[in-house]
């Protein structure tokens, strides 16, 4: 017998929220039971556009306190993580957040912290994690495949909306490259190399955010070359180095080939097809935690998420990038905006809008 549905609550309803929820429609055992925003009418469009039959909420408390939702996929700005994150644990909801899951290592053991008093899953949704191809990487380098790694590259950004009030340029809703693309790349040297014994960052600030920001991460037998952008197109390009040849990734956070380069052989070719956009994976890994009863998952598990915030913590304090609502405290929230305030367009594959 096929399990009982897993019945999705979805928070925000920006475009990342419709690309999720479309790819859930694609799995059989999934449902999305209620979507909410910050009103009734938004509410309302989101579920004609993607999914059709799910309750509308004109409030997050009310998708929080809704009995027919066993997980909720946060999708709002990094700023409003923590207590959005917050009271649905507390309303005794299993989480999946949008990356990054906090906007510092405090807010995120603070999560931890009241996930486990509460008995409650948590994740991360850093879908690259969850991408198979991502899977073979690791476990190929793990296996010797290049040898030993020497280095890591990686590279992630876009030109944003220049309006100040988008999003991404919008010091009080936590932007900047750091946290929306940054994370990308930060997280891929990881997957290679763990936590890296040096930090060395340089950023160009773009008015209250960081614009474009060139890290140098130190290993004792390794180096990692990581640079994002919000002023910038790049090529979206992971590349691991290793003694007997290297492994290429066009577009890495969100890839479906490889290349595996060896000297004396002949290119290798390894892909993957998505079902949907890809989303899928991380739906799947989050409703087999909740199934099973677990309170983290393997394939991103908490520790590593810490670990992520932490190396951000030291990039923001080397370039001196301080949000506004962190002069109340490190688990301090943002001041409620205007609903009418402007968001931001959303990048594909990435990132999270106000609704």
């Amino acid at each position: 017998m096929s399990p009982d549905p897993i019945r999705w609550g979805i928070l925000s309803t920006g475009h990342i929220a419709g690309v999720f929820a479309d790819d859930l429609r694609l799995l059989p055992d999934h449902r999305v039971s209620a979507v909410a925003s910050r009103t009734q009418d938004k509410a309302d469009a989101f579920v004609a556009e993607h999914a059709p039959g799910a309750r509308a909420h004109p409030t997050y408390q009310q998708l929080a306190d809704d009995p027919d939702v066993d997980i909720v996929y946060v999708a709002t700005p990094h700023s409003e993580h923590h207590a959005n994150v917050t009271m649905l644990l507390q309303a005794g909801k299993h989480v999946l957040c949008e990356k990054a899951i906090t906007v510092n290592a405090a807010q995120l053991e603070d999560l931890i912290a009241l996930a486990r008093e509460r008995g409650r899953f948590l994740m991360e949704a850093m879908w690259m994690r969850t991408n198979p191809l991502q899977h073979q990487l690791v476990q190929r380098v793990r296996d010797g495949a290049i040898g030993t790694v020497r280095s890591v590259s990686a590279e992630l950004g876009f030109t944003a909306d220049p309006d100040p009030a988008d999003r991404l340029r919008n010091p009080d809703l936590a932007g900047g490259a750091l946290l929306d693309m940054g994370v990308y790349p930060i997280t891929f040297a990881y997957q290679i190399l763990g936590s890296p014994s040096t930090i060395t960052a340089h950023s160009i600030r773009s008015g209250d955010v960081d614009g474009t920001t060139g890290l140098v991460f130190g290993y004792p037998d390794a180096t990692a070359v990581i640079t994002t952008s919000i002023d910038a197109h790049m090529p979206a390009r992971g590349v691991v180095m290793g003694s007997d040849g290297w492994f290429h990734l066009d577009f890495f956070h969100a890839t479906e080939k490889m290349t595996w380069h060896r000297p004396d052989h002949d290119d290798e070719q390894i892909a993957v097809t998505w079902p949907g956009a890809g989303y899928t994976y991380e739906a799947e890994e989050a409703a087999r935690c909740v199934r099973a009863g677990l309170l983290e998952s393997e394939q991103v598990p908490l520790a590593d998420s810490l670990a992520v915030m932490r190396i951000l913590d030291e990039i923001r304090a080397q370039i001196g990038l301080v949000y506004p609502f962190e002069d109340a405290g490190p688990t301090a929230r943002p001041a409620e905006r205007p609903a009418g305030s402007t968001a931001g367009a959303a990048q594909p594959h990435g990132g999270a809008e106000r609704a």
